[in-house]
């Protein structure tokens, strides 16, 4: 089983690193069930998680160029008044996959378990069937995982599961989840520009270098990025790091759905001649991460938060966890409104 838990890790050149929560130890060498596999695609995951016209409407952009390589996985709360936003890019041939209907992954099945169904409800009641899913803040734990399932999803992109590795199924009492993890790279670019970097020629040549590196490495090129209101440089660069890995290094253009369906037959001649991929080196530290050491007060506040499953973008009528909890949960945010 890979380890489902999580740390705060530090990616990025020196001079502007950033910080993304992922899983402890990404798993790399395992599950690289291929025969002939090589690193000869790209993907570009979008998360959706925020909806503005003024902010959303230039990356058409990317979509309209790029539609074969692009997967929008749409947070449905903050597009549920924009659904011809979804089906404008729907009606672009992009393939469009769920990132919840509130913006967060809970902690308990039965939270998971309504948030997930809110969203497929909604996207099947406009023409669109969504097999893929991406956890809010890219977190994961068993209770999800078996949401998923009970949901009828495919596959799912969580990097506090795993990261810049291959695909593979979570093991959890005795069993294989039927949800297949795909990895990711998964530092976003807007990370960047919110307040470390305000270059983009130097986040680009990152991107760049983190492109070269999954190759180095035999290792899948997935990249993703949101459609951030507050970070403008993004649409730009997003165009400049899809040329790069598409027509200088001449991958494959292809969705995350795409590469689900690849990685299913790959799994298929498991045993029929079928090779191990294995990474041929292992990725430098500015790309796989280096865990950061966290003073007392913030682990000790993590914790709680963690423990309390503290989030406020769930109505309190929304709210599906047990009643202790629940009224622990609207007690908190009445205490902490305004922090």
């Amino acid at each position: 089983m890979q380890n489902s838990t999580s740390t705060l890790k530090e990616f990025g050149p020196k001079g502007f690193k950033v910080m993304e929560t992922v899983a402890r130890a990404p798993s790399l060498d395992r599950h690289g069930l291929s025969y002939g596999w090589k690193p000869d695609i790209f993907c570009l995951r979008i998360d959706a998680d925020e909806y503005t016209p003024n902010t959303f409407n230039p990356y058409y952009s990317v979509f309209e160029q790029y539609r074969e390589t692009v997967t929008i996985f749409f947070n449905i709360n903050s597009f549920k008044d924009a659904k011809d936003q979804i089906l404008r890019c729907r009606d672009l041939g992009i393939d469009i996959q769920s990132h919840a209907f509130y913006h967060h992954t809970y902690n308990d099945y039965a939270s998971n378990r309504y948030n997930i169904s809110k969203a497929k409800t909604f996207f099947q009641e406009i023409g669109i069937n969504t097999t893929g899913f991406a956890a809010p803040l890219g977190r994961w734990n068993a209770s999800f995982m078996r949401a998923l399932e009970d949901e009828g999803y495919k596959y799912s992109s969580d990097f506090s599961y795993d990261y810049m590795g291959f695909p593979s199924f979570p093991f959890e009492q005795g069993n294989y989840s039927s949800i297949m993890q795909i990895p990711i790279f998964p530092v976003a670019p807007e990370l960047f520009f919110q307040d470390v970097c305000s270059n983009p020629e130097a986040v680009y040549k990152y991107y760049k270098n983190s492109i070269d590196e999954l190759i180095r490495c035999n290792l899948p090129v997935i990249i993703y990025a949101h459609t951030n209101p507050t970070t403008p440089e993004v649409m730009p660069l997003l165009l400049k790091i899809v040329d790069y890995a598409v027509n200088c290094k001449g991958l494959r253009p292809a969705s995350m759905t795409d590469f689900y369906d690849l990685w299913v037959g790959i799994m298929a001649t498991e045993g029929k001649g079928g090779q191990k991929a294995e990474p041929s080196e292992t990725p430098g530290e500015e790309f796989l991460g280096k865990a950061v050491v966290q003073g007392i007060p913030e682990r000790v506040k993590g914790f709680l938060k963690n423990k309390l499953d503290f989030e406020r973008v769930t109505p309190v009528e929304d709210l599906k966890c047990s009643i202790s909890k629940r009224v622990l949960k609207t007690l908190a945010r009445k205490v902490l409104q305004g922090n």
